[in-house]
């Protein structure tokens, strides 16, 4: 994934949940785009299992070249 890429996903109005997969298997859900953060070429994430919160108990930093797909969360996220 591109940096320009993954910034269309979080900044399109409205904002639509998706799910990230990393080279490694691992799968992260960005479902709060105030939680997530841009940085040269990584994301930072606040990880939190409440999907409304705006605060992170633990933080993920994820290199944007590992991140093998994105995908847009149904309805029911």
């Amino acid at each position: 994934m591109k940096v320009n890429d993954l910034e269309t996903m979080l900044f399109t109005d409205p904002f639509r949940p998706f799910r990230i997969t990393i080279s490694s298997g691992d799968a992260y859900v960005v479902n709060n785009r105030q939680r997530a953060m841009v940085a040269g070429p990584s994301l930072v994430l606040g990880l939190n299992k409440n999907p409304r919160s705006r605060i992170g108990n633990r933080l993920k930093i994820i290199s944007i070249p590992s991140i093998v797909r994105a995908e847009h969360l149904g309805r029911g996220g």
